[in-house]
């Protein structure tokens, strides 16, 4: 049995000699996991991934409202310029006035006689509206040049002669 507990003992301080090693090397056996300067240094990484990523998520939303807006502004335009074509809304009239279903949208409108072209109108609708978010007003600008109805109900009549 002596050889058993010399055995013992000479693997022990082999054990003592492994441990020492390694604890120079600062590595503990007995110690498993991370230390704090590492758990620091990830959250700090953590937490600047997740404001560059909530940045990225605001811009993405304000522009998705911007584009919104302006394909609402480009739809009311073209309802007023179909509203000036069939002659509800007077074409002769520099009208300004807010929509009734669209409270944060208001348009003016321009209409004037080509002086190139005799018959030709050119109709301006500018619909506004004022972007919360930035604090500024938006504008959609529709320009179209329409022939005047009573210049072209003269010239498809037949004269009698």
């Amino acid at each position: 049995m002596k050889n058993t507990a010399a055995e013992t003992q000479s693997h022990r301080a082999d054990s003592l000699k492994i441990l020492k090693k390694e604890s120079s090397l600062g590595l503990r056996a007995s110690a498993a996991g991370f230390t704090l300067i590492e758990v620091l240094v990830a959250l700090v990484v953590t937490v600047a991934a997740l404001g560059i990523i909530a940045q990225g998520l605001t811009t993405g939303a304000r522009a998705s409202t911007l584009a919104q807006k302006a394909t609402r502004a480009a739809m009311l335009a073209q309802q007023v310029m179909t509203g000036l074509e069939t002659g509800e809304i007077a074409l002769n009239s520099n009208a300004s006035q807010s929509f009734d279903d669209e409270p944060d949208f208001s348009f003016e409108t321009v209409s004037t006689d080509d002086p190139d072209n005799a018959g030709l109108t050119y109709l301006e609708v500018t619909v506004k509206w004022k972007d919360r978010d930035q604090n500024e007003d938006r504008t959609y600008r529709l320009t179209r040049l329409m022939r005047d109805k009573t210049s072209t109900a003269a010239a498809t009549t037949p004269s009698n002669p």
